[in-house]
């Protein structure tokens, strides 16, 4: 049985529990179901047509284009937080669809650039950084999953 079920079931039982008619219980569950499927609609026809908008090559090429301007690894985030900022304000769907592609448009120009990620804590530059130390409230050695193949010559000699 799958959790969705087993809550209804829990649900229902509650709901007869409390004295209500079996009824009852089926009314208004028909009645809600009914009455949220309008708007489940107009959620899904607003992100996919979000999305495929978001998908046309017009949207693609202005992304790319604007993802060019950014010379600093400041103004790559300020610019695409700028930018998705704008599409939220003209459309949230427009936004939660173009997010992403914003996002892997400016890592892959500012990567292309040579643009790197400003140091966050000493000894980690960026993603691809290799953790070198742990933190002082873990005793444990870091997983070997946050390093990199072949990356054990950098790890020595940053350490």
């Amino acid at each position: 049985m799958s959790t969705a079920v087993g809550m209804l079931l829990l649900l229902t039982l509650g709901a007869l529990a409390i004295g209500n008619s079996g009824t009852a219980v089926m009314d208004a569950f028909y009645r809600g179901l009914w009455m949220l499927l309008p708007f489940t609609m107009q959620m899904a026809l607003i992100l996919v047509l979000s999305s495929t908008l978001g998908a046309a090559p017009v949207f693609k090429r202005a992304v790319a284009r604007l993802s060019r301007l950014p010379r600093t690894h400041g103004q790559v985030f300020a610019l695409a937080c700028l930018v998705v900022a704008c599409l939220g304000y003209l459309f949230w769907g427009l936004a939660l669809a173009l997010g992403p592609l914003v996002s892997i448009y400016f890592a892959r120009e500012a990567e292309r650039k040579g643009i790197e990620a400003k140091e966050i804590e000493p000894g980690i530059r960026n993603s691809r950084a290799v953790r070198t130390s742990t933190p002082a409230c873990n005793t444990r050695p870091a997983p070997a999953a946050w390093s990199r193949p072949g990356s054990s010559a950098r790890a020595s000699s940053s350490g």
